[in-house]
C-alpha cells in the first residue's frame, strides 16, 4: 500500500467519524447509545488528527488554506466528544442526546464533512494523475458520500417535519396570524432547508434511487412553504410518511454498498497497518 493511499485512508476515517456522528440525531428503533463506541470515536479523533497523523501532514503543506478546516474541527471535538459537549452527556453506560441541540451536529458535521470530501478528492486526482490509485479507494469515497449524504437528509426530514408541526401549531393557536413563536420556529426550518441546499449544491452521488430521495424531499419543502400544491386526495402527514419510508430505504441501501466496498479495503489496510508493525518493532511501546 503506497503513501498516497495511506494517507487518503488516514484522512477518509476522520469522515468517517463524522458520518458517524451525525447517526446520533437521526430516528431509529433503539434509541440508546453505547458509551464505549462514543468514547473510542471520541479518542480515534484525536489520534487521527494528532501530529504525525496523515491530517497533520496535510495541515503541514496546506497551513493558511487549512487554518480554518483545523479550527473547526477542533471545535467538533470539543462540543461532540468532549466533557463540555451540549449535545450529548455520558450517562451510566450509555449516552443521552439532546434533541434541541441537533442543529448544531448538521452544521458543523455537514461542513467539515465536505472540505474533507474536497481534500481527498485533490489526492484521488493526485494518485490518478501518478498512476498510484490503490484497492478501491476512489469507488470507497464516493459510498461514503452517498451514505454520508442518505443519513443526513433522513436525519434532516425527520427534524424538519417536527419543527413543520410545531409552526403548524403556533400559527393556530395564534389563528393563523404571525406570532414570535412561530417566527422563531420557521427560522429553524429555513436553517435545516438551507443545509439540504448545501448539499444539493456540492453533491457527486449520482444513483437513481439517491436522486428520486432528494427530488421527493425538495418537493416536500415546497409543499411545506406553499410553493407547490398537495397532490388530490393527500396531506401532510401521508407526503411525510412517503418521503421519510424511501429516504430509509435509501439510506440502507447506501449503507449496505458502502460496507460491500469498505470491509475489503479495511481488510487490506490493517494488513498492512501489521506488516509495518513487524518491519518496525522497536516502533511499537
Amino acid at each position: 500500500m503506497n503513501q498516497v493511499t495511506q494517507y487518503i485512508l488516514g484522512i477518509y476515517q476522520i469522515n468517517m467519524i463524522i458520518r458517524d456522528t451525525v447517526s446520533y440525531v437521526a430516528p431509529r428503533k433503539e434509541q440508546s447509545f453505547s458509551k464505549e463506541i462514543y468514547e473510542h470515536r471520541g479518542r480515534s479523533l484525536e489520534l487521527l488528527t494528532a501530529e504525525g497523523s496523515p491530517f497533520a501532514h496535510f495541515v503541514s503543506i496546506n497551513k493558511e488554506k487549512a487554518d480554518k478546516l483545523v479550527e473547526n474541527i477542533n471545535e467538533f471535538k470539543k462540543e461532540m466528544y468532549s466533557p463540555e459537549s451540549r449535545v450529548f452527556r455520558v450517562v451510566g453506560e450509555g449516552i443521552e442526546v439532546d434533541d434541541k441541540m441537533h442543529h448544531r451536529v448538521y452544521e458543523m458535521a455537514i461542513g467539515i464533512y465536505q472540505t474533507l470530501l474536497d481534500v481527498l478528492g485533490g489526492y484521488i486526482k493526485y494518485a490518478k494523475d501518478n498512476d498510484q490509485l490503490e484497492l478501491r479507494i476512489e469507488e470507497l469515497v464516493a459510498a461514503d458520500e452517498y451514505f454520508f449524504r442518505s443519513l443526513s437528509y433522513f436525519a434532516l426530514i425527520n427534524d424538519i417535519f417536527k419543527l413543520f408541526k410545531e409552526f403548524s401549531d403556533a400559527m393556530q393557536q395564534h389563528k393563523g396570524e404571525p406570532n414570535p413563536i412561530a417566527k422563531f420556529i420557521n427560522e429553524d426550518i429555513n436553517k435545516m432547508v438551507q443545509l439540504i441546499a448545501f448539499m444539493n449544491k456540492h453533491n457527486r452521488v449520482t444513483n437513481l434511487t439517491y436522486k428520486k430521495m432528494t427530488d421527493l424531499t425538495n418537493a416536500f419543502i415546497e409543499h411545506m412553504g406553499g410553493q407547490r400544491q398537495l397532490p388530490e386526495g393527500k396531506n401532510f402527514p401521508e407526503l411525510f410518511t412517503e418521503l421519510t419510508e424511501f429516504a430509509l430505504k435509501t439510506l440502507q441501501d447506501a449503507e449496505t454498498n458502502w460496507r460491500t466496498i469498505f470491509l475489503p479495503v479495511a481488510k487490506a489496510h490493517q494488513e498492512e497497518m501489521k506488516k509495518n508493525e513487524r518491519k518496525n518493532p522497536e516502533d511499537l511501546s
